[in-house]
């Protein structure tokens, strides 16, 4: 009996369970190895795309580029899509989004979310710098850290250096990191807190030899000018979706589109098993009952039938 109540209740706790992760479910929209795709050159090959809806085991999700369509979907299989650019052109820059669509089981309602991301494409013939840190979208100011990141082509020797606003003379900075990878280098560097003295000062990265070719950081009042990395949340996922599926063709034909998931068993299927373990706890449940109450009947038939002495018997063998 105890066994039984213990099966009933595990059964309903993943019900339960269930229904709260399906409450709870988001969507994550990044690019792959996003810290060194902030700005991504024209030419750079396979930039991955990748989208991940979180506590579910499948999902209607499909990658679009807005204004353009759809550029990949899953077809439903999977909580994972992956959107790979085989080589980068200028058409690829712009905003992307990616859709998740699911039942929601509590409503029966189709739910939709939906998260944006923008692909920063340039040309590699001139350096780009970013920011980012606590000053983003906005005039940084006195207690900012920013972090700040020049993009260059591996061909080219780009440096960092800083000015006070009027003045001819800058001095140079080494960088805190240097990362070279797919073709290009990225120099950082972290200034702050920042003081009363670094909002008039300007950071510039140098483009080669010419001092003309350059990129821009500050100073602070015109800050909100400055090309700026939006923070994104990064999922347990912003490698890569784990296992392969059955490609869907995009809208453009110089790319690959991948979809990729687990290979659980479809949402009905883990339903359908849910309603049979609970059919069998019912079952099982009523012919329990049945049985205890005809072991009383059968016991009152037998004490009726008793004489005095064997009642008495009973009694005391019970005790």
């Amino acid at each position: 009996m105890g066994s039984i109540y213990r099966l009933c209740a595990i059964t309903l706790l993943l019900i339960t369970i269930d229904q709260v992760l399906c409450e709870s479910q988001e969507v994550y929209f990044e690019i792959k190895d996003g810290y060194l795709n902030e700005v991504i050159f024209i030419g750079e090959k396979n930039i991955t795309l990748i989208c991940h809806v979180s506590d579910t085991l499948h999902a209607n999700v499909t990658i679009n580029k807005v204004g353009e369509g759809s550029v990949a979907t899953n077809g439903g299989i999977g909580n994972c899509l992956e959107y790979n650019i085989q080589q980068v052109t200028e058409q690829y820059g712009g905003n992307y989004a990616c859709t998740s669509r699911y039942e929601d089981k509590n409503t029966g309602r189709m739910v939709e979310m939906s998260r944006m991301l923008s692909l920063n494409v340039k040309d590699n013939q001139s350096a780009t710098c970013l920011r980012n840190g606590t000053g983003i979208q906005k005039f940084y100011s006195v207690g900012d850290v920013l972090l700040l990141s020049c993009y260059c082509d591996v061909s080219v020797e780009c440096n960092w250096i800083k000015s006070v606003e009027g003045s001819r003379v800058g001095t140079s900075i080494l960088p805190m990191e240097v990362l070279q990878t797919n073709g290009k280098v990225i120099r950082r560097i972290v200034v702050g807190p920042l003081t009363s003295m670094n909002l008039t000062t300007r950071y510039d990265c140098l483009f080669g030899s010419s001092l003309d070719e350059r990129c821009s950081i500050g100073p602070a009042n015109v800050s909100i000018n400055d090309e700026v990395s939006l923070f994104i949340p990064q999922s347990d996922l912003s490698k890569g979706c784990p296992l392969s599926v059955t490609p869907t063709p995009g809208i453009f034909s110089g790319s690959t589109e991948k979809t990729r998931g687990g290979q659980s068993l479809p949402e009905k299927s883990d339903d359908f098993l849910i309603y049979i373990v609970i059919g069998v706890c019912i079952l099982v449940a009523i012919f329990l009952v049945v049985l205890f109450l005809f072991i009383i009947f059968m016991n009152r038939r037998n004490v009726q039938g008793m004489s005095y002495r064997q009642k008495l018997v009973m009694v005391l063998n019970n005790l």
